[in-house]
């Protein structure tokens, strides 16, 4: 398990669960991250290579992104407390902080953590748990979650901390044809990832596993690698990656945690 992985989740205080109609029926639910499929055991990580037709080769060492919320959404609730209690990172904050007041939406589950640190498990085969939630039991159909830039007044504790993450919220280091590189982007995106199938929760709980497909990031639609540093400032390349990020992301349930969807292949002869 990596040390920076989901950092300061672990903290979060208890919300109380919302209901009309008295108490909801709760079931856990494990979250997990994952950059490369697998059939077996995770084991530990190192870096993904990526080569093309043309001979280039891209390794990947670390992937940091830095999230602001986290929200499960479509169901008859939403998660309304968490099941773990030690805290890894002071820049912890809930949904009723000050800095939240004034964006319009308000509601139990709307789980605003942060910002935190998502230390993605590159080179890692199959999914790494981060943590588990308690909500209320029914159908999900998205995971919606904010991807931030940190800046101002808001973001001083969590500045002062990583303060290499001013005016940064997605941070790869790797090299391009043997040339170190420090990829950086300041941009705030709201993920919403839909499960296909929809995520069930019953009592007895499930494991769902949000996929990032890196291999897609510094890619042309021909398949073809770009240099990371024509895709920062005014590079030939920002908005091309910038869209390739945004899609990249995938969820759906993973009981055994091997980075693969369990329902994948259904309904197929």
């Amino acid at each position: 398990m990596r040390l920076i992985t989901l950092t300061g989740l672990a903290g979060l205080a208890a919300l109380a669960a919302c209901s009309d109609g008295g108490p909801a029926s709760t079931g856990r639910v494990e979250f997990a991250i994952a950059t490369s499929a697998a059939t077996t055991i995770p084991g530990p990580a190192f870096s993904e290579n990526y080569t093309d037709l043309g001979g280039n080769s891209l390794d990947v060492d670390s992937v940091l992104v830095v999230v602001r919320k986290l929200k499960l959404e479509g169901g008859p609730g939403s998660a309304c407390m968490t099941d773990d209690s030690t805290m890894m990172d002071g820049s912890l904050g809930l949904a009723d902080s000050a800095d939240d007041q004034g964006e319009g939406e308000h509601e139990c589950g709307d789980l605003r953590f942060g910002p935190f640190l998502v230390d993605l498990p590159v080179g890692a085969a199959g999914a790494d748990h981060q943590f588990t939630v308690t909500v209320d039991t029914g159908t999900y159909g998205e995971v919606m979650f904010q991807i931030h830039k940190p800046e101002g007044a808001n973001d001083t504790t969590f500045l002062a901390q990583h303060p290499e993450y001013a005016g940064v919220s997605i941070r790869v280091v790797g090299s391009f044809n043997g040339t170190p590189f420090v990829y950086t982007i300041g941009v705030t995106d709201v993920q919403h990832v839909e499960f296909d199938p929809p995520l069930v929760v019953g009592e007895g709980g499930t494991s769902f596993t949000l996929f990032v497909d890196l291999s897609g990031w510094f890619r042309t639609g021909t398949g073809a690698l770009v240099d990371p540093a024509t895709a920062m400032g005014d590079g030939a390349n920002v908005t091309l990656v910038h869209q390739n990020i945004i899609q990249s992301f995938h969820g759906f349930e993973d009981e055994d945690h091997d980075g693969h969807n369990d329902h994948e292949g259904e309904g197929s002869d």
